[in-house]
């Protein structure tokens, strides 16, 4: 497991610059600072990022949005974006909304702010992926879960098992455990069939976990 990785997407240095040291004192990993286009999408392809922040204005062009655009075409590699910028006109911002951020916030940032938005956005990362919906068997995808007020990156394959504790479903992986809002017959719709059992009422394990089986 690991911390939230996030690309800014910023020709303003300033900004950025706080806006990374914010992030940081609050457990979030800043992978890369693109300040335009081209660097923005060649780190969005080859590095490992759960969440972009995007200004969408850069060198005083929408490229912000194009970008956006760009990653909208595949589905299967999007990964959930926000717009931070400064005002702008209403026919931007119409342009802004067809892209479909997951949110969109003004600058100056407010640092409380900005942490509350990307919490509401990872914690929709379960409706938001494409593995959680029982439509397909892929276990190279991931989800957030919040413990001790850090975002915890949870691998699919990693999952050991799934237990109910109370109105909550227990997810232990390896030495470490979470608690997820969801019924365990909610989980086991949308976990990959192939992978993941219903051993008990109370329980679904990762076959690729299971060391040995008593016979009772």
């Amino acid at each position: 497991m690991k911390t939230i990785s996030v690309l800014i997407i910023d020709d303003d240095n300033s900004a950025s610059i706080t806006l990374k040291k914010h992030l940081e004192e609050n457990h979030f990993k800043v992978i890369a600072i693109a300040q335009n286009i081209k660097e923005a999408i060649a780190i969005y392809y080859t590095e490992d990022i759960d969440i972009v922040i995007i200004d969408v204005f850069l060198d005083g062009k929408t490229d912000g949005i194009t970008f956006a655009n760009t990653i909208n075409k595949n589905k299967s590699t999007l990964k959930p974006f926000i717009f931070l910028t400064g005002l702008i006109e209403r026919d931007v911002f119409e342009k802004v909304k067809i892209e479909r951020p997951f949110s969109f916030l003004l600058k100056p940032f407010n640092k409380v702010e900005i942490l509350y938005t990307i919490e509401l956005v990872l914690e929709k990362s379960i409706e938001n992926t494409e593995w959680f919906n029982g439509k397909n068997d892929t276990i190279d995808n991931a989800f957030f879960i919040k413990k001790n007020n850090i975002f915890h990156k949870v691998q699919i394959q990693d999952i050991i098992c799934i237990e109910v504790e109370g109105r909550y479903s227990k997810i232990k992986v390896d030495k470490n455990s979470f608690l997820l809002e969801y019924s365990l017959i909610d989980l086991q719709k949308r976990l990959p069939r192939s992978l993941f059992i219903r051993s008990h009422r109370n329980y679904i394990v990762n076959i690729n976990k299971v060391t040995a089986v008593r016979k009772f």
